[in-house]
């Protein structure tokens, strides 16, 4: 009788264990390909499954790649009619999400639908979230005490401060504003070469004073103040 019960319970937990291995929560993932038009990539999953097989000579286990995923929606932050977006390229590293139901019809047509497939934590309802990073991919150069838009290597940064204060770090490129007018409310001061159209607005430019009274070409002492 110990031994019947013993064999069920084998039984029923080698029948759980087998369920739990489909039923999938999140993963990493890399990016295969990305469509920046229907914002879908193609993503690897980057953990194997084991597969045991069991002889009369033991347990063999075999590392197999999980399949490539496909039409996999990517998560950009938005909300209240404004969107970070960013570039995506192949081998950025992802956290794939699984939902608990089908997504098909939701990401058809959004607002409240009915599940599209009778699946549960499917491979196939997978949502990529970019941002997380393997160990030798984390950000350099991380600032613990501001908030930072800033590509890669950090040649080129947004900061913002605690104190609210908002710095450019633009390297050797050029940094573009473009709007009909753009008004500057305080003191502003620059500690290298400011050009505008191609003019040095600096302490070596100055403007001709035209002529005196008398017709006579006035010489110019300084710069405008």
């Amino acid at each position: 009788m110990a031994d019947n019960i013993d064999g069920l319970s084998v039984a029923i937990n080698t029948a759980i264990v087998t369920a739990l291995k489909e039923l999938h929560t999140a993963l990493p993932g890399k990016i295969v390909s990305f469509d920046p038009d229907t914002q879908l990539a193609a993503v690897q999953p980057t953990i194997k499954r084991i597969y045991v097989t069991r002889s009369a000579e033991g347990e063999t286990r075999t590392a197999i790649d999980l399949p490539q995923l496909i039409n996999v929606p990517v998560c950009f932050p938005q909300a209240g009619g404004f969107s970070l977006t960013f570039p995506v390229e192949e081998g950025d590293e992802c956290l794939l999400v699984f939902c608990e139901r089908s997504i098909d019809l939701w990401w058809d047509y959004g607002d409240v639908q009915n599940p599209g497939a009778k699946r549960f934590h499917s491979l196939s309802d997978a949502i990529a979230v970019l941002g997380i990073s393997s160990k030798s991919n984390v950000v350099s150069d991380y600032s613990e005490d501001e908030i930072q838009l800033r590509n890669e290597y950090a040649s080129s940064v947004i900061s913002i401060d605690g104190a609210g204060a908002i710095r450019v770090d633009a390297g050797s490129g050029t940094l573009t504003l473009k709007a009909a007018d753009i008004v500057l409310d305080g003191d502003v001061s620059s500690t290298g070469t400011f050009t505008n159209n191609g003019v040095n607005i600096g302490s070596t430019h100055i403007h001709p004073q035209g002529n005196d009274s008398d017709g006579d070409v006035q010489v110019p002492t300084g710069p405008p103040q």
